[in-house]
């Protein structure tokens, strides 16, 4: 899909003017002109179709990661009370109530906020915690990512980018979900700075994740600096959608002289 999203944006950039009543001797240049020509005219509904095609594929592959956590959330076992005291703690400080906690009794390492406020956590996370006051402070970064409704920007802004006709967008993406990662980590902080400081250096820079499947992952660079860091690389996807715009633009002003100028 990613291939063809490539092609296709450069196919569209083409300038089908250059082409015009030139290289008519190529067998397969006229028929390819009017397919171009064919597609040109009618590239908004293309672009509808493709951004629904490629839009509907990102959601399939959060139908299935749903399909795989319902497959998790069916091996739950009763929640300790050390777990719940924490979270209703973080819920009470932030005027919440208690969130939908799913406690896995595996050793696996795990901890991720999902929709209807809902806590994904293992056995295995919780015994790398160092007492009560470090289970607060996870409490407090998941409870964080509900509140804030990250899961759910995290599915919106994947189907947003991936709805673009040409690729490149993940970076940025991903600037986007670091920035929301490092709000949770500074508000977490503020409960305890010393102590989170620890926890995120004994975890590597590394707690739970406001989207599944996403991966323990935190960024240090701040606010701003993420969505420019996210911006660099995205220089050519958004050079692209320029260039194409512009392409298309040139075509509409030249339609009846492209229409009537091939062999």
């Amino acid at each position: 899909m990613r291939l063809v999203r490539i092609i296709w944006a450069i196919l569209f950039i083409l300038p089908l003017g250059f082409f015009a009543d030139r290289l008519c001797y190529i067998d397969l240049v006229d028929p390819m002109y009017h397919s171009l020509l064919w597609m040109h005219e009618r590239l908004p509904a293309i672009f509808a179709v493709f951004a629904a095609i490629s839009a509907g594929a990102a959601l399939l592959r959060f139908v299935r990661i749903q399909g795989q956590i319902r497959a998790l959330e069916s091996l739950r076992s009763r929640t300790p009370d050390a777990i719940l005291d924490a979270f209703d703690y973080a819920a009470t400080r932030a005027g919440h109530t208690r969130l939908n906690i799913v406690y896995i009794d595996v050793s696996s390492i795990f901890c991720f906020a999902i929709f209807s406020g809902r806590v994904v956590i293992s056995r295995g996370f919780v015994e790398q915690l160092r007492g009560e006051e470090e289970l607060r402070l996870i409490a407090a970064h998941e409870t964080l990512h509900v509140h804030r409704a990250d899961p759910l920007k995290a599915l919106l802004w994947h189907l947003f980018f991936a709805a673009w006709i040409v690729p490149g967008f993940e970076p940025l993406e991903e600037a986007f979900y670091a920035r929301r990662e490092r709000i949770a980590d500074g508000l977490s902080r503020a409960l305890d700075p010393l102590r989170y400081d620890a926890l995120l250096a004994r975890f590597g820079a590394r707690v739970c994740s406001g989207t599944p499947g996403a991966g323990f992952r935190s960024i240090s660079r701040q606010g701003g600096a993420l969505i420019l860091w996210g911006l660099i690389p995205s220089i050519i996807p958004v050079s692209l959608l320029v260039l194409l715009v512009a392409s298309h633009v040139m075509f509409v002003q030249n339609l009846p002289y492209l229409q009537s100028h091939h062999c």
